[in-house]
């Protein structure tokens, strides 16, 4: 038979478990390591760039799918998984890095 566990009662908690609790509190309420880079730094609110309305379109034949892409002027093949209309302008970030110029303007990437 299994034996039932009780929750311990404030005066049963050893002077050991008491003083360990309170380092892990201690543990999880410190400052985070990055907070003192970011002091002093400005707000930033990222704007909402999520679609309007999603919408799944189906072709019978592939030239139904190719009389689609002339009529939204946007190539469009076998192979596209989605698309933009009217077509948006999609920035590409892979190629960029941000350096601390106090570190010498050196970063672990590229």
């Amino acid at each position: 038979m299994a034996k039932k566990l009780r929750k311990k009662k404030p005066q049963d908690v050893t002077p050991e478990e008491k003083k360990e609790r309170n380092e892990q509190t201690a543990l999880f309420s410190s400052e985070e390591w990055w907070e003192k880079d970011w002091e002093g730094m400005p707000e930033y609110a990222q704007e909402d760039i999520m679609a309007f309305k999603s919408l799944l379109v189906h072709f019978d034949r592939v030239e139904d799918l190719q009389a689609f892409a002339k009529l939204v002027d946007q190539p469009i093949n076998t192979t596209t998984k989605f698309m933009w209309y009217p077509k948006a302008a999609i920035s590409r970030i892979t190629d960029r890095r941000y350096v601390d110029r106090k570190k010498g303007g050196r970063s672990g990437t590229r």
